[in-house]
């Protein structure tokens, strides 16, 4: 194996590598307007927030008329426990929605 061969490929590498400008020297991008941070993905998480609310509210509201219906006597135990954890994970799902548009951006 010829080791000189190696040694001339790295240092033209180098060479190439060594001739690019330092990044520091680079000029920066534009701003992106349309990114995460921008006040209008802020207006769009807001929106998205809203409408999962509104969706959380009509669910919630078919599941208590469900519940509070003419038939509440025939719930069974293990309904109830349905709807118990149906709601706990209703409250759970704004709290972290809420969370996350605190945060910046709503996922």
């Amino acid at each position: 194996m010829n080791i000189d061969w190696i040694m001339e490929t790295a240092s033209g590498v180098y060479s190439v590598l060594a001739a690019l400008p330092p990044l520091s020297t680079q000029t920066p991008l534009p701003p992106d307007y349309s990114g995460i941070e921008s006040i209008h993905s802020q207006k769009f998480s807001v929106a998205i927030f809203i409408f999962m609310l509104l969706a959380i509210a009509l669910f919630a509201g078919i599941a208590a008329s469900f519940i509070l219906g003419k038939n509440s006597k025939a719930i069974k135990t293990g309904e109830k426990w349905l709807f118990v954890w149906i709601f706990l994970g209703i409250v759970v799902s704004i709290v972290f929605g809420a969370l996350q548009l605190l945060g910046g951006y709503l996922f």
